[in-house]
């Protein structure tokens, strides 16, 4: 059965004729003129799909990326894609310049469908980053701006480059199997050595019993060919590919390359531009900030600084300002701070009995046992002799006498205990010298012992009687003396020694009583250390005589 006229082609009837031993007649002329000799399949299978709702404009094409996982995406992770634009136009190197669009095929999806506005005259990288088994990946990339073929490949090809000229997608440069397009109707003939392709691989119906409608062609429109655009600084490429001057707040020093920017490079923080077709942004004086919209410099006030270069913050507690700064405030020095409050434009300085570190919110009181003065850094033990009772002295007091501070920075002075002494600021207690004493804590000074008693040795809390046949006539003394021979001393702390009386000696030193002269035996005199006897024809009939009587009958 003689197959059916051909159906009205989805080709737009302006589109080059190719033909493999000739060049297509609209490729820019940057490209080598020898196209391969082979190209993809670019014959659609099917009506084009329905647009997305993305409107491009005019001289731009709208293109589509759909990625697809043959395993339901079980087993690889996000797969991302990129679509960026070449600006060396060169067949063997993409310079990648932006990236237009991408997207992500995330793990358990099976298809995704992305698209985008790209430069109808342009090159691309097709780029495919992630971890994926072989062969489960596959994409296809369509212009869907005209019904135009599609480019296939799967996820081995990590990089693929392409052109859009006019409409054509042109892959390169790695040979695909040789196929043709379809026998286009229109008014030039095909050369006679175009292979035919049998009526199975044609995308028109074949004939049936039953009739079937045939499609009418979807008019489509050639955009126009995209100019090559370079604007001078000061300016960008607008969405219309037209040159439009960089707004305020913004700025180019460079010559763009020709393909959308959309707008010119905004100022960066603490810079701004208030001009339009700036080629550069000024930066805003110390102290000042630039504003959201990059068109004003805006000040800060004394306690704040410039943050970032582009708002004002309070100085830190510590930190103070007295005219706003840029990036950081000033510290306090030791001996002052800021209190608890952000925003100082000053310090304060430390009074008495508070010191403070540099970079301080708050003054801090002295310990006790410790003194400052106003502004001080830190803290002074009070010296030994001297102390501090009270957190927050701003002076030391001197230890009263009877106390004393062996060591600096001492809060009470210790009371001196009992047999010691001690003047006022003292750093020690002294022990009572030898013939005095202290009986009670916390004395100023040492009291001698009284006649007939003694301290024999240092640090004496009572004085000691002298022992019997033992004196002491003299006050503050260590030690007491013997009795000399013919005294005594009858009871403990005498302060003297009494001499023996008539008819009594004492004949040895430290005597307590004196001896009566036995019978026979006399002794007149006071403080003797011995008894006389009595001389012949004379006799003392009883002891403790002081005188010897004539016998009787003597003549």
């Amino acid at each position: 059965m003689a197959l059916p006229s051909p159906a009205p082609s989805f080709l737009p009837t302006p589109r080059p004729t190719f033909s493999p031993t000739k060049s297509p007649t609209h490729i820019p002329t940057k490209f080598p003129t020898q196209l391969p000799t082979s190209y993809p399949s670019l014959v659609p299978t099917s009506s084009p799909s329905t647009y997305p709702t993305l409107d491009c404009g005019r001289p731009l094409a709208l293109l589509r990326v759909d990625t697809h996982a043959h395993d339901g995406g079980t087993s690889w992770g996000n797969l991302n894609f990129s679509i960026f634009v070449c600006s060396n136009l060169s067949r063997a190197i993409c310079n990648r310049d932006t990236e237009i669009f991408g997207g992500t095929l995330a793990p358990g999806s099976t298809s995704e469908a992305h698209f985008g506005c790209v430069g109808n005259s342009s090159c691309f990288a097709f780029a495919l980053e992630g971890t994926k088994p072989a062969h489960s990946i596959s994409w296809e990339i369509a212009d869907m701006s005209i019904d135009a073929p599609k480019l296939f490949g799967t996820g081995e090809s990590d990089e693929t480059l392409f052109c859009l000229n006019n409409g054509a997608l042109d892959k390169f440069p790695t040979p695909q199997p040789t196929t043709s397009f379809a026998p286009i109707p229109g008014p030039t003939a095909l050369p006679t050595g175009l292979p035919t392709l049998p009526p199975s691989h044609m995308p028109f119906p074949v004939p049936t019993n039953e009739p079937s409608p045939v499609p009418s062609p979807k008019p489509t429109q050639i955009p126009t060919p995209l100019p090559t655009i370079h604007c001078d600084p000061g300016h960008f490429v607008n969405t219309a590919y037209q040159c439009e001057e960089c707004a305020i707040g913004t700025s180019s020093n460079l010559t763009l390359p020709p393909f959308p920017k959309w707008e010119c490079p905004r100022c960066s923080p603490g810079k701004v531009s208030k001009v339009t077709a700036s080629l550069g942004c000024q930066d805003c004086v110390s102290g000042k900030f630039s504003s959201a919209a990059r068109d004003s410099c805006g000040a800060c006030g004394p306690g704040e600084f410039v943050f970032n270069a582009s708002s004002c913050e309070n100085c830190p507690m510590g930190h103070y300002a007295p005219v706003a700064l840029n990036d950081e405030c000033f510290i306090c020095s030791s001996g002052s701070s800021t209190g608890e409050m952000s925003g100082a434009y000053l310090c304060t300085d430390c009074s008495g009995g508070r010191y403070a570190p540099t970079a301080s919110m708050n003054c801090s009181l002295c310990e006790a046992g410790q003194y400052s003065g106003s502004r001080s850094p830190s803290c002074t033990n009070c010296s030994v002799g001297s102390y501090a009772s009270e957190v927050g002295s701003s002076l030391c007091f001197d230890c009263s006498a009877g106390k004393h501070a062996a060591v600096s920075g001492t809060a009470e002075c210790i009371v001196c205990e009992v047999g010691y002494q001690s003047s006022s600021r003292a750093q020690y207690c002294e022990a009572c010298s030898v013939g005095t004493y202290t009986s009670s804590a916390g004395s100023e000074y040492c009291d001698s012992c009284a006649v007939g008693r003694v301290a024999t040795s240092a640090g004496s809390t009572i004085c000691q009687n002298c022992t019997v046949g033992r004196y002491q006539p003299a006050f503050g003394q260590g030690m007491c003396t013997g009795c000399a021979p013919g005294r005594f001393a009858e009871t403990a702390g005498a302060s003297v020694c009494a001499a023996c009386l008539v008819g009594k000696v004492a004949p040895l030193w430290n005597s307590s009583l004196c001896e009566d002269c036995a019978a026979g035996q006399y002794q007149s005199a006071v403080a003797q250390t011995k008894c006389v006897p009595c001389k012949a024809g004379d006799f003392s009939p009883e002891d403790g005589s002081s005188t010897c009587t004539a016998c009787p009958g003597k003549l």
